[in-house]
């Protein structure tokens, strides 16, 4: 009986895994920004040297592929626009003026 418990504690223990938090091949393909992913669209259009806002943007599904991650698009508030930009451009990295 303890031999057979001693077995199953070693299932429980590979079941653990080592604590990493990589992601496998489809993970790291489904987390790419683009087709069908929220990404920042502009509701207006932008001037070149105007600062993004919040109420400029809005996240919606877009079938264009972004550079941009949600959390990106929220860091990047207060940053001035590169060119003018029309309204329902999806925000780049590009559109930023560079520092």
């Amino acid at each position: 009986m303890f031999n057979n418990l001693h077995d199953k504690i070693k299932v429980l223990e590979k079941l653990n895994g080592n604590g990493s938090l990589s992601m496998n091949s489809g993970e790291l393909s489904y987390s790419i920004f683009g087709p069908m992913k929220k990404a920042a669209v502009l509701n207006f259009n932008i001037s070149k040297g105007e600062t993004i806002t919040l109420n400029k943007i809005k996240f919606r599904r877009t079938k264009e592929i972004s550079d941009m991650s949600q959390l990106d698009v929220i860091n990047s508030l207060g940053k001035k626009i590169e060119m003018d930009l029309k309204k329902e451009t999806v925000l780049m990295t590009k559109h930023f003026i560079k520092k």
